[in-house]
């Protein structure tokens, strides 16, 4: 593909001295000398690098074929209707007049396009149909003169079809499009750009959805301003016949969309979608604003989905590993979802979700970042904080910073910062989930999770999520495990003696810890805030709290330590009772945690005792019953009605628990 490149590049210089012309278009005609239809058939009757150019007298007046224009098939030929060189159309191509096709198709290699306004053709508005080295810049496509208004063109504004090497927008002030984003109208999959088994294109400095002012939004939400996608086959004109992908061409692979200049980014608001990748391969997106102004920080947030990777498409790379190659992303949605089988080993690299360009403010997103439909494995941050990506979700809906739902089996997540923004303040709204996985395999480290209503949530019946190395602080729950879910955090009595779990639980959450499985949780290694026993058990909900769940196990502490008090105040409780009637009495039911001398009494409803069942009998741990026969401790029957059942529980070191049951009696 090179050598073709610098062919392409040899060619059109040969021919730049072979009777260069320059057509002028001086009328609107569909036809007939001074038209666009006859420069375009003039510079293919010629050799030469030619030049197609608008008289100023047409004054920004609409050209509206009737019948499709003829594809420009001379390399090296440019159309200029910037007439000023400032950046902006000055010619205006619109296909309203024409019943079907497309505006204007390159055939041409090293073919340039400058100051047009493409709009309203029933097909694609310019087409680069397997060209090299061509250059779209200062147009507006599907999008009027002025740029206040879309009219977009009803599949796309500008395909790409076997096209490599080309460069659509640019980092020159001057060079960037206005594009329109997709005809919401049109049925199926329209968009701003669509770039279909192409390679090596560099998509840069384009302002999509909005106007040129690259603030406000053109009007109603378009449908998609990018799309890339393999196709088997593609038809530019809609007109002729069916263009097949050669054998081995179904690739979409090496492009870069956006850049690390801050004048080559993509700004991308008020479209349903921001960019879709099909089966795309090994694409770099990087430097782009999703939902936000070319300023960084005015919101016009995405419809639903800032970019949507599916298909099969693997191998991305979304940012990188410096400030100015992060995206960021405002939705009314869904950041960054990763969608079907064979969608794998993506990277997401240092982005921003839910702020604005500088980090110091929250801005519209609900999800982050969804893995769903049996997508593969994806990797989410990397090895150190330059791969650091900050989720602040803000939305009226339950917001999520990651969810791996039924998908994303393997996934890494690793060195992100949820909650909190990137000058280290927290959030100024609460995130309801920092990360969830539901039934698959995760690993999950050296992240920042912090005003999370949950930090991370293992929910489902296969899920297996290995926490390592996390730091977790103004949590509600930094930790819930439900639903027979598997968490690892941190084994070191097996085999392998660095499976430490190296975890920093802050005093600042709620809960450290909530199991509500049957599952025992292995948590050694771990901080947490305090060496006291008691304090941490305070913080961990499982079998301490309720009998049918499994304990948390945090001993040894991150270091080895063991934590101080008595091992009678870490594990002594009286959990789950219950007081269940009888034919004449009732049956009272609870856990004991550790062993302990028991002192059971039924109480009448003003506090008075009725009658003691026991009284200090030595206990051990586990379930414990004991009968009520309705009589009272002066051996009469005791009247019908409700009464209360004390239990309490005293170890050797004298601590105390407690717990009471309603019981009522019937006669």
């Amino acid at each position: 593909m090179f050598v073709r490149n610098v062919l392409t590049l040899l060619l059109c210089s040969l021919a730049a001295g072979a009777g260069a012309a320059t057509y002028k278009v001086t009328n609107t005609g569909n036809a007939g000398a001074g038209s666009l239809r006859w420069a375009i058939n003039s510079a293919n009757a010629n050799p030469g690098a030619h030049t197609i150019t608008f008289d100023a007298s047409l004054g920004g007046a609409a050209i509206q074929p009737t019948i499709s224009l003829p594809a420009l098939a001379r390399a090296g030929v440019s159309i200029d209707g910037d007439l000023n060189n400032d950046g902006q159309p000055d010619a205006w191509l619109d296909g309203g007049l024409q019943p079907a096709g497309s505006g204007l198709v390159i055939e041409g290699n090293a073919t340039q396009i400058t100051g047009l306004a493409v709009t309203r053709f029933p097909k694609y508005g310019v087409v680069l149909s397997a060209v090299d080295n061509c250059r779209v810049r200062s147009c507006h496509l599907g999008v009027s003169l002025d740029s206040t208004q879309a009219l977009p063109n009803r599949e796309a504004d500008l395909a790409l079809w076997q096209a490599d090497y080309n460069v659509i927008g640019g980092s020159a002030p001057t060079a960037h499009n206005v594009i329109a984003g997709g005809n919401t109208a049109a049925m199926g999959d329209a968009a701003g750009l669509y770039v279909v088994n192409s390679h090596y294109n560099t998509i840069a400095g384009n302002y999509i959805g909005l106007r040129r002012n690259g603030l406000t939004a053109l009007g109603s939400p378009g449908r998609m301003g990018l799309l890339m996608s393999v196709e088997a086959a593609f038809s530019p004109s809609g007109e002729t016949s069916t263009l097949e992908a050669p054998a081995g061409t179904m690739t979409c692979s090496d492009n870069t969309i956006g850049s690390t200049d801050p004048a080559g980014r993509n700004v991308i608001g008020a479209v349903h979608t921001g960019m879709e990748l099909r089966a795309a391969e090994r694409n770099t997106i990087r430097g782009n604003f999703l939902g936000l102004g070319k300023d960084g920080n005015a919101a016009v947030p995405l419809q639903s989905t800032g970019l949507l990777l599916r298909q099969g498409a693997a191998n991305n790379v979304i940012g990188g590993g410096t400030h100015a190659a992060r995206n960021v992303f405002s939705t009314n949605d869904v950041g960054l979802e990763f969608r079907d089988a064979g969608t794998v080993s993506n990277r997401v690299y240092r982005n921003y979700l839910g702020l604005n360009a500088s980090g110091t403010a929250e801005r519209p997103l609900a999800v982050g970042i969804r893995v769903s439909d049996d997508a593969g494995a994806q990797t989410i941050g990397g090895s150190t904080a330059d791969y650091c990506n900050h989720f602040v979700p803000n939305a009226s809906a339950t917001t999520f910073g990651v969810t791996l739902s039924t998908a994303g089996d393997g996934a890494t997540i690793r060195n992100n910062r949820f909650g909190v923004r990137p000058d280290g303040q927290n959030a100024a709204v609460l995130l309801d989930y920092a990360i969830a996985v539901g039934n698959v395999q995760a690993t999950i480290t050296q992240n920042l999770v912090a005003r999370s209503r949950v930090g991370i949530d293992v929910g489902g019946p296969s899920g297996d999520a290995r926490v390592y190395g996390n730091t977790f602080r103004s949590c509600g729950r930094a930790v819930r495990v439900t639903n027979l879910a598997a968490c690892f955090l941190g084994n070191l009595n097996n085999a392998n003696s660095t499976d430490n779990g190296d975890n920093t639980f802050a005093t600042s959450n709620t809960w450290h810890v909530d199991n509500r499985t049957s599952n025992a949780i292995r948590a050694e290694g771990n901080a947490w805030g305090t060496t006291v026993a008691a304090q941490i058990d305070a913080k961990i909900y499982d079998q301490l709290d309720d009998a049918s769940c499994g304990r948390v196990d945090y001993v040894p502490l991150q270091g080895g330590g063991t934590p101080t008090g008595s091992p009678g105040d870490a594990l002594l409780a009286v959990t789950g009772a219950v007081a269940q009637p009888t034919a004449r009495g009732a049956e009272i039911a609870f856990n004991l945690t550790a062993p302990a001398a028991v002192t059971v009494e039924v109480l009448n409803l003003g506090g008075r005792v009725v009658a003691v069942l026991q009284e200090a009998r030595t206990a051990g741990p586990g379930l414990q019953r004991v009968a009520w026969t309705g009589r009272t401790h002066q051996g009469t029957a005791a009247p019908a009605g409700a009464y209360l059942v004390r239990i309490v529980a005293r170890n050797a070191a004298g601590r105390q628990a407690s717990a009471l049951a309603a019981a009522r009696l019937e006669r």
